[in-house]
């Protein structure tokens, strides 16, 4: 089967949860822009997982001692941050035309690196449910790690593809846009992100992982 085929199966399974749930949390948080934090989400995760699987970023295991997990959990509440305040800012009824020229670069900079930092995130304490492509791909990956990127990451992407349609539901009418921006869908898209944090922070994202591999094992 084809890595980005593979991957879109997988991510009908509970092990993909870990990666896939916040990717959607922040596209649906980032409104309009959800196709910037979809594609800086996506990117993020491709090279995090790359570089952790092909063994050229062997230090970035958030299960190792050290400070890579606590690190990590920084990364998603930034990346929280960020997105929740583009996302406001976007929403501010009171900010006149002039004022949202001139604040669209930054907020599109804290929406790109909010949605950069929750795929680093959760890329890295992701563990996929490997079949047989992806299998044939990690098991030749640490000798060929550039030649093997492009069906690595077509994985990824077929993983994430549902996040890319998500993305374009405030494309679709104003007002599916007014009702994603509702403070309860807000909080709702928000709850993945704060939920990868507070595994990272606790240490218990290995427990976590764990789980939802078995559950998705036959």
């Amino acid at each position: 089967m084809d890595p980005l085929l593979e991957g879109v199966v997988a991510a009908a399974q509970p092990c993909s949860l870990a990666l896939l749930l916040p990717a959607a949390g922040a596209t649906v948080l980032a409104g309009r822009r959800g196709w910037l934090v979809a594609t800086a989400c996506i990117t993020g995760a491709i090279l995090a997982t790359w570089g952790r699987a092909s063994g050229l970023l062997p230090w970035l295991d958030p299960s190792s001692a050290g400070v890579i997990g606590p690190a990590l959990a920084v990364v998603a509440v930034v990346g929280t941050v960020l997105l929740w305040q583009a996302s406001r800012k976007a929403l501010d009824p009171n900010t006149n035309d002039s004022s949202q020229t001139h604040a669209a670069g930054a907020d599109a900079f804290r929406a790109g690196a909010g949605g950069a930092a929750v795929g680093v995130a959760a890329g890295l304490i992701w563990q996929p449910c490997v079949g047989p492509a992806l299998g044939n791909v990690l098991s030749r990956l640490p000798d060929d790690p550039i030649g093997l990127f492009l069906p690595f990451a077509g994985y990824i992407v077929g993983l994430l593809l549902a996040v890319v349609a998500l993305a374009a539901l405030p494309h679709l009418h104003p007002t599916v846009t007014r009702r994603l921006g509702a403070v309860p869908v807000r909080v709702a898209a928000a709850l993945p992100l704060v939920a990868l944090a507070a595994v990272l922070v606790t240490g218990s994202h290995a427990q976590v992982i764990g789980a939802l591999v078995r559950i998705s094992s036959p």
